[in-house]
């Protein structure tokens, strides 16, 4: 059954593909939504002890020298930029109450929270939620994603950037979502693109088709199909710049900060603290840019796709 549609509409192959455990996987395609999910898919205690040794590419990212939160500028300024784009699509007027699940290490919660917002995190990997609380003083719960539920109701935005593609419900998650928002409030988010440019051109050998990590495979037109099953009005399902391009890495910045955790000399610390950070700067401001007005203004399909709805107010 699809959990997008609620319907046993799983009917085309889409592809076979090995997974990072070395596992095969059968990639099955709805034939009502066009969502793309690995049939069948792996049993819950597989993916707990799945993700209890779990290394992803964020959370091999996190730099912990120095000022966790000037060592993680680029984090955080992508979380100001992801809230640009939620306030201007979803045209809020007044800061409220936000939740992001599958908060991670929290930088998107400490920027809204700078931002003026009262914000609320939820994950469930000990080390992330130890690293947000100590390290950035934010407010991050232990809580699954099959339990929100548990949650106090009436938040005005609910965000999960980069988590529906990891679960096994996610139609069931985000109707779960509709019902902590308030009447009016917002669901935004992010999700890889299976109808992008990049997975086009590379098929199964994709970098984001990744099972059992990735368990969804969104297109927009599945996407806002998910959405408005849920009871969401779609304002925005597309590519914006921050998700256009492709990630790709050239190694040197990996260098300089397995140096810098390496090394005890403050100086050379100091140094590779700047050095990073400049390259960081040259790599969005440059590489990423050209990119991604590229792909926007060619209509090529972003890596990833960005959405936001609203939940609808009750008729009178």
């Amino acid at each position: 059954m699809c959990d997008v549609c609620e319907k046993n509409s799983l009917a085309r192959t889409f592809a076979y593909t090995r997974g990072t455990d070395g596992g095969k996987y059968n990639l099955v395609q709805c034939n009502v939504c066009g969502m793309i999910v690995v049939w069948p898919p792996p049993t819950k205690k597989f993916l707990d002890s799945f993700y209890a040794s779990y290394k992803g590419r964020v959370k091999k990212g996190i730099i912990e020298w120095g000022d966790p939160i000037q060592a993680n500028r680029a984090a955080i300024e992508d979380g100001y930029l992801k809230m640009k784009y939620v306030v201007e699509f979803a045209g809020i007027k007044q800061r409220g109450r936000v939740l992001d699940i599958g908060c991670g290490h929290g930088f998107f919660v400490y920027a809204v929270q700078d931002l003026g917002y009262q914000a609320l995190g939820v994950d469930v990997d000990p080390e992330a939620i130890d690293f947000g609380q100590s390290r950035l003083g934010i407010d991050i719960e232990k809580v699954s994603i099959d339990c929100l539920e548990v949650l106090q109701k009436d938040f005005d935005i609910v965000t999960a950037w980069q988590v529906l593609e990891h679960l096994r419900m996610p139609g069931s998650c985000t109707r779960s979502v509709s019902k902590l928002l308030k009447p009016g409030g917002v669901f935004a988010g992010s999700v890889p693109n299976v109808g992008g440019i990049t997975a086009r051109l590379r098929g199964t050998k994709w970098y984001l088709m990744i099972p059992p990590e990735h368990l969804n495979y969104f297109t927009e037109r599945s996407m806002k199909h998910m959405l408005t099953q849920a009871g969401l009005v779609p304002l925005f399902v597309g590519t914006i710049p921050l998700y256009a391009s492709p990630y790709f890495s050239f190694g040197i910045r990996v260098a300089i900060m397995r140096l810098s955790r390496k090394t005890s000399i403050k100086p050379v610390k100091a140094i590779c603290k700047h050095l990073h950070r400049s390259l960081t700067l040259a790599k969005r401001h440059l590489v990423y840019k050209l990119l991604n007005i590229l792909i926007i203004r060619l209509k090529l399909g972003g890596n990833s796709i960005f959405f936001v709805a609203s939940k609808t107010e009750p008729s009178e």
